[in-house]
């Protein structure tokens, strides 16, 4: 994702939350009953230097700041970071015509579909958030984790799918 994809989220508020040194976080969850049906969690880091991010006056909108600051420090202002994104996309049985597995995980690029175990619930997105890029906040994560657990999390990882590098957590 390039920066100005990233403003533009910002200026559509197209996200669930924004994280103080402005990273992205996108939860989009289906449920049928009391299963997780399909989700779309997303975590994107801020592309722009984290200094500039923290010298922003709060009446300035962040979109706003973002744009001000590459025209101010041109590149000096960007730096390379990238999406990572886990999906869980239930297809009918004709999904051997869709190569991608159900539940996947996606990073630095749309390509890039590593196998996941199942479904996540909320709960364990936050966890992989908290526990690579927040460290210092997980304390306080860790309080509010056990309410947003969800039942319906069954594997949807094939035997071939196990045969590939991919990922699984522990259960809770």
């Amino acid at each position: 994702m390039g920066r100005k994809e990233f403003v533009e989220i910002l200026d559509a508020g197209r996200f669930s939350a924004l994280f103080d040194d402005a990273a992205i976080l996108g939860i989009e969850c289906t449920f049928d009953r009391g299963t997780l049906r399909s989700h779309r969690y997303t975590f994107v880091p801020c592309p722009f230097d984290p200094e500039l991010v923290s010298l922003r006056p709060e009446s300035i909108p962040i979109a706003d700041w973002l744009r001000e600051s590459v025209l101010s420090y041109g590149l000096e202002a960007v730096r390379s970071v990238g999406a990572y994104r886990f999906d869980c996309v239930r297809k009918p049985p004709e999904r051997s015509a869709d190569p991608h597995p159900i539940s996947h995980f996606t990073f630095g690029s749309p390509d890039c579909r590593v196998p996941v175990r199942g479904p996540m619930s909320i709960s364990d997105f936050l966890n992989f958030i908290f526990d690579n890029f927040y460290r210092g906040a997980r304390p306080f994560w860790l309080n509010h984790a056990p309410f947003l657990t969800c039942e319906g999390v069954e594997p949807t990882i094939t035997w071939d799918e196990q045969q590939l590098h991919h990922l699984q957590w522990m259960e809770d």
